[in-house]
């Protein structure tokens, strides 16, 4: 049985760092224009309360899943590292991260939330748009030619 929990100990921002290593290593790009290492050792202040979190999605104690949401403004969240493990995709667990990562962004009062996904993740970007997301012009500087930008007004996602 899955398992959805806030990030909120040690142990918690260790898988979460396991689970954004294999986020990394399944996109297959470098991602040192982030400062993904220095993002790694700091997970606990970044992706934090009240400005955001981390989900983590278990299966008893071993996570295979997660999303992020940290602040961009006070108005406006960032998605970030969204990762379902390969045997675990196609069962409704992206979706669920998805929903409960907008609901971690309505609880830090974001209007919009931002991401930034490649143009060749056609699941996530299908999913992306399910949930209501329409593209954006870049937020910031990638030097990734394939990365596309969506942005969703979080009020939308909960009237629909």
């Amino acid at each position: 049985m899955s398992s959805f929990i806030l990030a909120n100990t040690a142990n918690d921002y260790a898988a979460a760092q396991e689970m954004f290593r294999a986020y990394a290593a399944a996109i297959n790009i470098n991602l040192d224009f982030q400062h993904f290492e220095e993002e790694l050792s700091d997970l606990q202040t970044m992706y934090s309360p009240p400005h955001g979190g981390i989900i983590l999605v278990r299966d008893h104690e071993l996570a295979f899943g997660c999303v992020a949401i940290r602040r961009i403004n006070e108005r406006e969240g960032e998605l970030k590292r969204m990762y379902v493990a390969p045997e675990y995709q196609n069962k409704g667990v992206g979706k669920t991260l998805l929903q409960r990562a907008l609901l971690l962004a309505r609880d830090c009062n974001y209007e919009k939330v931002k991401l930034d996904t490649l143009n060749y993740m056609s699941p996530a970007i299908h999913l992306y748009h399910q949930a209501g997301f329409y593209e954006i012009p870049p937020y910031y500087s990638n030097p990734i030619s394939t990365a596309v930008y969506f942005e969703i007004d979080v009020a939308s996602f909960f009237r629909s």
